[in-house]
């Protein structure tokens, strides 16, 4: 791994004029990156707890700077490229911002712009206050009226995350309780009725929110520990945390691992080097005061993209066409041989990648057939109730390992899940609620087995069907 991966990087810095400025050696970096890439970003008031989110998602305990001092720790915005835990042909990369609301900034105007920069650059947002008129801030095309700004920024915008913080109170819509999601969507329906400016601003950004995020989800975390302890949050193992945190805290980095989409513009899929030329053009509106138009700085990055591969590809043939050379001078025949067999060496090239692809797709596929097939007698015994009874549970545990052993022991399932089996190994892991083995001995009834039968169920396939695949 590079070492570079090791660690957030500087990205885009803020001076005290409230200019962003690249870092040239970190755009280098990710100019290097050839892979598609996952870019999930967090923004939110200063001193939130939202590094110690990026630092999950990152799977280390520390990098990003946990800010309880008076000053924000983050300046600008810091990236750190990740290998993505569940694609290796993806690259994961987390921004994390300055936060919201840093007192000794230009608050009102720096908070908009970071926002939108960071807004634009994402494929997921990982977001807890709210900006209220985005129209303001972005066009979508190059000739756009002013009644149409806005219109069409769910094409463009990402996956809106919301996180409620040391959330306390109990979800419930009408005494009715309810799921963060459903939480969420309740709160951005709520309209005031009334004609003054609190009232307006109020419905304001709920409407905009609605329109411009329509892919939205919603976690809610718990406290995660005492109060005099969040000093050291990142410091603390996870047996002194709250249990419910925990698990929030898992369904959230799945949700991101599993749902986060590819960077895209348009029709443009970003890898390292996109990503990079489209952040240095959305920089360079900003800091000359004008609107940046998404239309125009993807149509930018195609054209360099187009560009980069000509060079490639010229670089390619020409080293091809060296070989040649050397038997200078020869007839205008051999000449053309040459010639051909560069074309030829390129467009193998292309088409050796082409099918190392659909490969690689259809390796995963068919892992996760053959995984099912071998699953399916278990499921019809788990219908049928064949381990509701005493030592149930032993019985299936001793099935399972059986298809574990089955799976490993088959070889022509190609590169996916070699790659899996090399990153993570394919075993069974006991899961922590039925370590005890002797709650369904001395019980003996059918409520302690059901129980641990059902726990069992649901751990094994998250286990599975989400670590494993």
């Amino acid at each position: 791994m590079d070492p570079r991966n090791d660690r957030p990087l500087e990205f885009i810095r803020m001076d005290k004029e409230g200019k962003f400025h690249m870092i040239k050696d970190t755009l280098r970096y990710l100019s290097e990156i050839k892979q598609s890439v996952v870019v999930v970003s967090i923004i939110g008031r200063y001193r939130s707890g939202k590094s110690y989110l990026m630092n999950k998602l990152a799977g280390k305990r520390a990098g990003f700077m946990l800010g309880h001092a008076v000053q924000s720790c983050t300046k600008g915005i810091w990236v750190w490229p990740r290998p993505h835990p569940h694609d290796p042909k993806r690259v994961l990369l987390l921004l994390d911002t300055e936060g919201l609301g840093d007192a000794e900034k230009d608050s009102e105007s720096h908070d908009i712009h970071l926002f939108t920069l960071t807004l634009l650059l994402s494929s997921v947002l990982i977001y807890n206050t709210m900006v209220l008129n985005l129209a303001d801030h972005v066009n979508t095309k190059i000739h756009q009226r002013d009644d149409e700004r806005g219109m069409d920024f769910h094409q463009y915008f990402p996956t809106f995350v919301v996180c409620l913080r040391d959330f306390t109170l109990v979800l419930e819509i009408d005494g009715n309780t309810c799921t963060p999601d459903e939480y969420l969507e309740h709160c951005l329906s709520i309209r005031k009725k009334g004609k003054s400016r609190s009232c307006r601003d109020f419905n304001d950004q709920r409407e905009c929110l609605s329109l411009y995020f329509q892919d939205r989800k919603c976690f809610a975390f718990p406290m995660p520990t005492s109060q005099e302890e969040m000093v050291q949050l990142d410091k603390l193992s996870d047996g002194k945390l709250n249990e419910e945190f925990l698990k929030t805290v898992e369904d959230f980095q799945r949700m991101i691992y599993e749902k986060g989409k590819v960077k895209s513009s348009g029709n443009l899929v970003l890898n390292g080097d996109c990503f990079a030329t489209m952040a240095t053009e959305y920089v360079k509106a900003f800091s000359s005061g004008a609107i940046p138009c998404i239309e125009s700085i993807t149509q930018l990055a195609v054209k360099q993209a187009n560009a980069k591969a000509k060079q490639d590809s010229m670089d390619l043939y020409n080293t091809s066409m060296a070989g040649a050379e050397g038997q200078f001078p020869t007839s205008v025949k051999d000449l053309m041989e040459h010639h051909k067999k560069a074309v030829n060496d390129l467009f193998f090239v292309d088409q050796e990648e082409f099918w190392m692809e659909q490969n690689y797709l259809r390796s995963k596929e068919e892992s996760k057939k053959c995984l099912q097939n071998l699953y399916d007698p278990i499921q019809q015994d788990v219908k049928a109730g064949k381990f509701k009874c005493p030592g149930g549970y032993a019985q299936y545990r001793e099935r399972i390992d059986e298809v574990i052993l089955k799976y490993n022991n088959i070889t022509n399932l190609g590169p996916w899940v070699s790659t899996k089996r090399s990153q993570h190994g394919f075993h069974y892991e006991t899961p922590n609620v039925i370590h005890s083995q002797s709650a369904v001995d001395k019980g003996k009834n059918m409520m302690a087995s059901t129980n641990i039968h059902w726990s069992c169920i649901f751990c094994f396939i998250i286990h599975i069907f989400i670590q494993k695949l």
